[in-house]
């Protein structure tokens, strides 16, 4: 019973001695504190610094996918332009070619009937 007093004493002084008190810390462990705090900061601010950058590079990024983007919709309009202009062209090509082709092939319709007059169509009644 007497070691059970002697262990409980020596527990208690040593639990409220005033490096177990709640405003003092052992310098040792102050000063590791200290040594934690300021490498956490650091690292706080290597990861800010990391982000900044991350975020410069984005906006750069959009600024020259937007440039692209924009360069590439203003080719494309020119081209589109382009070629409403050409298929205009081309089917007015179309059309003169067509007409003359039809001009021909009267012609030649004719050219055949006057030959051989029983080409012509039979006249309704």
């Amino acid at each position: 019973m007497a070691s059970r007093l002697l262990m409980t004493v020596l527990l208690s002084a040593f639990l409220l001695s005033p490096a177990f008190a709640e405003d003092e810390v052992i310098p040792s462990e102050q000063e590791s504190m200290s040594e934690q705090d300021g490498a956490e900061a650091e690292r706080v601010r290597s990861w800010e610094e990391r982000m900044a950058e991350a975020g410069r590079q984005a906006d750069q990024l959009s600024r020259e996918t937007r440039e692209r983007l924009d360069r590439a919709w203003s080719e494309t309009q020119i081209e589109l332009e382009r070629l409403r202009g050409a298929s205009e062209e081309q089917l007015e090509r179309a059309r003169t070619g067509l007409a003359g082709a039809m001009d021909r092939l009267e012609r030649a319709w004719r050219a055949a009937t006057e030959e051989q007059p029983e080409l012509e169509p039979e006249a309704e009644e």
